[in-house]
């Protein structure tokens, strides 16, 4: 029987706005779900999430999930998509560690520095439901973030074993010369954001909620 999918959320981050680059995270090989894909950065909804600090959201359940994209981008990349004074960068990357190793809440950093979640900076784009064929199942909100070019990211191996800024043309030479692996999800949203202006593409991605992804050449 198929497995209740869980509430996730991930990030499409970009930088430049004629030709973008995107932001893409290589899971690594030795995880169960997408083993070795790269993907935007992204993860699991918690439903005891305080979204105090996530301003201008429309309603609880985008704020919820928007607070989970924004604290997994920075488990994962180590870049902060907040408003307020950021902390030094070696705070950041402590306090970075001690998440990750759960000794640390994400709302705890954003309250111990004044920081808050602007929602009207994550335009939603699109729904993702995995098939009821995978054993681990998602029902995914993808929001686009556009990048503040004064933060860098910074790997931190784990369930990330790479970041790579990638035009969606680079990524789809890439593709086809197997030298990466992209899920069906990214593939399409990287075809969007390829073939228009990134507020045309939103317009498509925002097309129909809750897709299924299916095996196509979406590239």
């Amino acid at each position: 029987m198929p497995g209740e999918p869980r509430e996730a959320a991930a990030c499409i981050l970009v930088q430049g706005e004629a030709q973008p680059k995107v932001l893409l995270a290589k899971r690594n090989p030795s995880l169960r779900f997408m083993p070795g894909h790269h993907v935007f950065p992204g993860g699991r909804l918690d439903r005891s999430d305080d979204t105090r600090w996530v301003l201008n959201a429309p309603d609880e359940d985008q704020a919820r999930a928007i607070l989970a994209a924004v604290r997994e981008v920075f488990e994962e990349t180590g870049l902060l998509c907040v408003r307020g004074d950021l902390p030094s960068a070696d705070l950041l990357r402590r306090a970075r560690h001690q998440l990750l190793a759960e000794k640390l809440a994400f709302t705890s950093l954003l309250e111990n520095h004044s920081l808050t979640i602007d929602a009207s900076e994550f335009e939603p784009a699109g729904d993702w439901l995995t098939p009821a064929f995978v054993s681990i199942r998602f029902s995914t909100r993808y929001f686009l973030h556009r990048h503040r070019s004064d933060q860098r990211e910074e790997l931190i191996e784990g369930e990330i074993v790479a970041l790579d800024w990638l035009t969606p043309s680079e990524a789809r030479q890439r593709w086809h010369a197997g030298q990466i692996k992209i899920p069906t999800p990214v593939a399409y949203t990287l075809r969007q954001l390829a073939a228009a202006d990134l507020s045309s593409a939103l317009g498509y991605l925002r097309r129909g909620t809750e897709r299924v992804p299916r095996e196509h050449n979406w590239f």
